[in-house]
């Protein structure tokens, strides 16, 4: 409607009933907003105003939650309650006092040394007419200081812990660790504070005589006429347009400095196992939460089994979910976990029984029905929760990271019934996952994320044998795909190694010969024979891991570390000389500049995503 308005005459504007087709007057009256209400410097002082203000904010929140939190005072609760108290107290109680003292910041000094000396102080300080007296009065914030507070009090004790063993001083720890960590919940802040500065009219209408230093929201009080004319609405909202459009841009930027997932476009075949694999950050919870519904989406489209579901919520999209940390209900026993979900639908009690028994047998829970989660070990409250998303015999399982807080034996069980029961059951899974292991034995599909984007999707044995891009390689594959950096000889036909010829693939290497490019090669592809064998480049035994079936051998290349694994058989001495042998055709050449495997098309530049489909 603002919009409308500002592209109508005055009588179009007035018209009853209101037209919301566009006129076309609409650059004449943004000429006309613009020139009445001097919106140039108006908006000038503004933006430096709301910066200022948001920049003060954040720091002062920070700063003062992570007295309130860290500091163990008794007063610390005093001065939070101090400042929680400010929050009960309207404008109009607050804003005659801040004034007064405005206009005379060392009014209380002058007072105080008065009073106990007797001594009369010069010292006077106006903030009237002046960005500091725009900035200043606006810079407390006790709703800052309660979020950051909020968020400090969630970080786990142990991070203030280690940094005390580590000798950080608290200035360091803060600026270390828990700055580092607020990243999110700052920006987050930094929009609500600069909106709000933003958005100020008292009190820079108060502090302000000097029509240099008036704010845009006071300058607009120019196209609206004191008197008893009729006000020109058309050229009032052309203003109002124009004011409204830098809060916009910089919720904008400040949005897309939060975005998480960039460029995800996946499709997810009908009865598919699709597991999700990266380190810890990477996206890939954030990503299953979208599907599920419990994160929204800025941009894109999810659906599932053809249907857009991205404003459906959690419980009509037809998806179950399996927590990380099972998530059930302390107050209830076995069965009413697995069966709450159907008594939220309102299915009636007999039949709520009969598939709650079917589930507790599918699951083998059929003698605990009776217990509480907290006379569950671990591996049987997996099942309650597997066993809580079975009963809604949904469209998609969504798992997150399920298994993460079982010891390794149990681990191995979990993940066989895991299979057992997909096979079983033949629905879509989603299983988000940062071991390797559990994502190679349980995919069919297996996307690999690293820090928002999608870095490949295939089978686990294609990403094993082809991974597309350097991070891939490294991250697929116990021990790690050992790299050194070289350069493509001339030939195209060979890479240098502490100066010994390494064949390569003659074709590749042919079609980028003088490219300077990471050469990878895993430890089981790697060959360690006697020192002086033809075609093998020295390498010193640095030291050995035994596992038993084997040994992985770790050696040093003037300063590059591999590691190779061998069979039990084979024996090297730590200390030792050995001969490192690189066979050409397990050899893997990445770009140094892109990271992308050199035998891949080159990849477009990431954008943001245009969709995320589960299907």
């Amino acid at each position: 409607m603002i919009f409308t308005a500002s592209t109508q005459s005055l009588q179009e504007v007035t018209a009853v009933p209101f037209n919301m087709t566009p006129g076309g007057d609409f650059l004449k009256n943004v000429h006309a907003a613009w020139d009445r209400a001097n919106l140039g410097p108006a908006l000038f002082n503004s933006l430096i105003t709301s910066l200022l203000v948001m920049a003060g904010k954040i720091a002062l929140a920070a700063l003062s939650a992570f007295a309130i939190v860290y500091f163990k005072s008794p007063l610390r609760h005093v001065f939070f309650w101090m400042v929680f108290l400010t929050l009960m107290l309207p404008l109009e109680v607050r804003v005659i006092p801040t004034y007064n003292i405005a206009s005379d910041v060392f009014q209380p000094v002058r007072w105080i040394v008065q009073t106990i000396t007797g001594i009369e102080l010069s010292l006077q300080w106006n903030l009237l007419n002046s960005y500091s007296g725009l900035v200043l009065p606006l810079i407390a914030t006790a709703t800052g200081t309660f979020l950051y507070r909020q968020f400090y009090m969630t970080l786990p004790d142990e991070l203030a812990e280690a940094a005390k063993m580590d000798g950080a001083r608290p200035l360091r720890f803060f600026i270390d660790i828990l700055l580092p960590l607020s990243r999110t919940n700052m920006l987050a802040l930094a929009t609500i504070m600069f909106v709000y500065a933003w958005n100020q009219y008292l009190w820079p209408k108060l502090m302000t005589t000097d029509a240099s230093y008036q704010t845009a929201m006071v300058a607009m009080r120019a196209l609206v006429p004191s008197v008893n004319a009729l006000p020109e609405w058309n050229v009032s909202m052309a203003g109002a347009l124009i004011i409204m459009l830098p809060p916009l841009v910089v919720v904008a930027v400040l949005q897309r400095c939060t975005q998480i997932l960039h460029g995800v476009d996946l499709n997810f075949k009908s009865g598919e196992f699709v597991v999700i694999l990266g380190p810890s950050g990477c996206g890939k919870s954030t990503l299953l939460r979208m599907i599920a519904g419990l994160e929204e989406i800025t941009s894109g489209e999810i659906s599932i089994d053809g249907k857009v579901v991205n404003n459906l919520e959690p419980r009509d999209r037809g998806c179950s979910m399996v927590f990380q940390n099972y998530a059930l209900y302390p107050h209830m026993n076995v069965a009413a976990n697995i069966g709450y979900a159907l008594k939220v639908a309102g299915v009636p009690r007999a039949e709520r029984d009969r598939r709650i028994a079917e589930t507790a047998k599918i699951v083998g829970l059929e003698e605990l029905l009776d217990r509480k989660p907290a006379q569950l070990s671990g591996g049987q409250r997996q099942r309650v929760a597997m066993g809580r998303a079975i009963i809604r015999e949904p469209k998609v399982f969504l798992f997150d990271e399920p298994l993460s807080n079982l010891d390794a034996k149990l681990r191995v069980q979990m993940r066989v019934e895991i299979r057992r029961l997909h096979k079983r059951l033949s629905a879509t899974s989603v299983f988000v996952t940062h071991d390797q292991v559990e994502a190679m034995t349980l995919a069919d599909k297996l996307i690999v994320m690293n820090k928002g984007h999608v870095e490949q999707v295939g089978t686990p044995l294609e990403i094993y044998h082809r991974p597309r891009t350097r991070f891939v390689g490294t991250f697929i594959g116990s021990p790690a795909m050992n790299f050194f950096d070289t350069t493509i000889a001339a030939g195209g036909d060979h890479v240098l190694l502490d100066g010994i010829a390494q064949a390569i693939d003659p074709v590749l290497g042919g079609q980028n010969a003088g490219t300077a490019v990471s050469v990878g090669i895993r430890p089981e592809h790697c060959r360690l024979v006697p020192a002086g064998t033809v075609n093998s480049v020295p390498a010193n035994v640095d030291f050995i891991e035994e596992l038993g079936s084997g040994r992985i051998v770790h050696v040093e290349i003037d300063g590059l570390s591999f590691a190779v694994s061998v069979e039990e058989d084979q024996f090297f001495e730590q200390g030792a000389v050995a001969g490192l042998q690189l066979p050409s055709e397990h050899i893997h050449l990445f770009s140094q500049e892109t990271g992308l495997r050199l035998d891949d098309a080159p990849a477009a530049t990431r954008q943001p995503a245009p969709k995320t489909v589960a299907a």
